[in-house]
């Protein structure tokens, strides 16, 4: 299962639309590990986004 880090995430989410570039500040400056086991960077942001899981992984 690879891992991923937020702050890779937020950018992700922020080019998606799918988060405000001011919410991912936190994000990108304090970035935590996640470990997913979808394959890419933008399925794991989908994923997360679409189940509100974000702000509880960061």
């Amino acid at each position: 299962m690879p891992w991923y880090w937020s702050d890779d995430l937020a950018r992700a989410l922020v080019e998606m639309d799918a988060m405000d570039p001011s919410s991912a500040g936190a994000m990108i400056a304090a970035p935590v590990a996640i470990r997913r086991e979808e394959a890419s960077l933008d399925e794991v942001a989908g994923a997360m986004a679409d189940d509100d899981e974000l702000p509880q992984a960061a």
